[in-house]
């Protein structure tokens, strides 16, 4: 199932890469992106900094120090364009690095399409130095009062995606330690994809307001290296 999953999601990616930016252009320079790289820019340590499922590069103009690593190479093609990071064609499930390398990594919305979080997750903890941490962004939480309403009967017909709850995330951390998580994007998403520039500050208010209301549909995980739980062999 591993091995499907993965050739399933290189090949989507692989086709779809050259009209990604143009097709998710709110989650490439839009009204959600600025929200995430804030909420990112915010607890981003200094030093090296490794990009889990980098796509076509949305934040290779954005972050200096960064190694990025995709399963499609035709999206790393896109994302070389954008500036001069360290673009390595790589399976999040066997990194090519050796241990403890980086200070940060960041895995914006990718781990959905992970077949083995908790393998992932390990090889996060291995090349993760040991006062790092390890910043996940998820797509459509199942913790938001609104997933069960919505998102089912959206993306029912979507193979080899699996979105997570807190607990999901939480089970499959091996070695990893949750640090802290926040939630952002409290409406649908779409309503935030397509909104025009000048709505943004709005936007971003009222997200912070009702976040605290209910939660958000999306949640951001920050992940530092633990000294218990089981390893992966």
């Amino acid at each position: 199932m591993k091995k499907e999953w993965l050739i399933s999601i290189k090949q989507r990616y692989e086709r779809g890469s050259n009209d990604y930016d143009r097709t998710r252009a709110g989650w490439v320079s839009g009204c959600p992106f600025v929200m995430e790289l804030g909420e990112i820019m915010k607890v981003l340590e200094g030093g090296s900094t490794l990009e889990v499922g980098t796509g076509t590069g949305k934040f290779v103009p954005h972050l200096n120090h960064l190694v990025g690593v995709d399963i499609a190479l035709n999206s790393l093609r896109i994302a070389k364009r954008k500036g001069n990071s360290e673009l390595i064609c790589a399976d999040a499930h066997n990194l090519p690095f050796r241990e403890s390398v980086f200070h940060n990594i960041i895995c914006s919305r990718s781990i959905k399409f992970f077949p083995s979080l908790y393998r992932a997750f390990s090889e996060m903890h291995r090349v993760l130095r040991s006062e790092g941490r390890a910043i996940i962004t998820t797509d459509y939480c199942r913790d938001s009062p609104f997933y069960r309403l919505l998102v089912p009967r959206l993306y029912k017909k979507i193979k080899y995606e699996r979105h997570y709850s807190l607990q999901d995330i939480y089970d499959n951390l091996g070695n990893m330690e949750m640090q802290w998580h926040k939630y952002f994007l409290a409406l649908f998403p779409f309503l935030y994809e397509y909104a025009p520039r000048y709505l943004w500050t709005l936007l971003m208010k009222l997200d912070e307001y009702l976040r605290g209301v209910w939660g958000g549909w999306f949640v951001m995980v920050i992940l530092t290296k633990g000294t218990s739980g089981k390893q992966v062999s």
